[in-house]
């Protein structure tokens, strides 16, 4: 559970404040609010930078693109997390934080499932858990980056609606400095970092049913410069593939 996400604070400059972190110059220009995230969509991650420097936010796609299995992995399972391999490197080097001020979840029957957004009582800021790594839009021949949710068992007041949620907490919870922290050389260990990934406290969230469907996000990323061709060649244009290589991948979850 965790394939819809909401970030309606309509301040950039305040989501920086709030998490603490550095911002891109053209922050204030990028930042768009959504009502609606949804898988390969874009959403803003806080990264560690390294060598003592603030974390800072990036942008980057919801979903890590499978391209043998044309899947995007938007979820990773806590528990297995540090074992799969298409998460184990992330797991080590590139852990990232997601802020949103909501999920989304659907119940009731096929053909009259009803939105549930998940969120604080007073409206505040959530942080999920994630991974991030850098991969290669094979349409466009530019480097994009990617993150996945970590889910964890529902705790006890949501296991009725969903037996996974996403790993979520709120800023100033001393386990987002120990997820963030870089290891020593020869010091990293999965077992402090798995004891992270636990479902919240159940007083954390407060469950709103939605009278409509939330809107389907509308941001889309920035280009960035194409990366090179293995060969030393441009990229392949995309639009001369046959319609079946050019087709959107499916969305799955990694729950294995």
């Amino acid at each position: 559970m965790c394939a819809h996400l909401r970030m309606t604070q309509q301040h950039g400059r305040q989501l920086a404040r709030e998490l603490c972190v550095d911002a891109p110059a053209d922050f204030d220009e990028a930042y768009r609010p959504s009502e609606r995230i949804s898988p390969s969509e874009p959403a803003w991650i806080v990264v560690a930078q390294g060598g003592g420097q603030s974390p800072r936010l990036a942008l980057a796609r919801f979903g890590f693109r499978q391209v043998e299995r044309r899947t995007l992995l938007f979820n990773a399972r806590a528990e297995t997390v540090h074992r799969v391999p298409a998460f184990r490197d992330a797991f080590v080097r590139r852990r990232c934080l997601v802020p949103v001020d909501g999920f989304y979840e659907w119940t009731g029957e096929r053909g009259s499932r009803r939105p549930l957004l998940f969120r604080r009582a007073d409206g505040g800021l959530l942080v999920l858990l994630g991974l991030h790594e850098e991969q290669l839009d094979e349409r466009t021949g530019e480097l994009r980056t990617a993150f996945t949710v970590l889910t964890t068992a529902a705790g006890p007041g949501l296991a009725s609606l969903h037996d996974r949620m996403p790993a979520v907490t709120t800023p100033g919870d001393p386990r987002i400095a120990s997820w963030m922290a870089e290891a020593a050389p020869g010091e990293w260990s999965a077992r402090p970092l798995l004891d992270l990934l636990k479902p919240p406290p159940d007083d954390l969230l407060v469950i709103e049913e939605l009278a409509r469907r939330p809107p389907e996000p509308r941001v889309r990323l920035p280009r960035r410069p194409p990366a090179p061709d293995p060969a030393g060649g441009p990229a392949a244009d995309r639009r001369a593939l046959p319609p079946s290589a050019r087709r959107r991948p499916v969305q799955l979850e990694l729950f294995a």
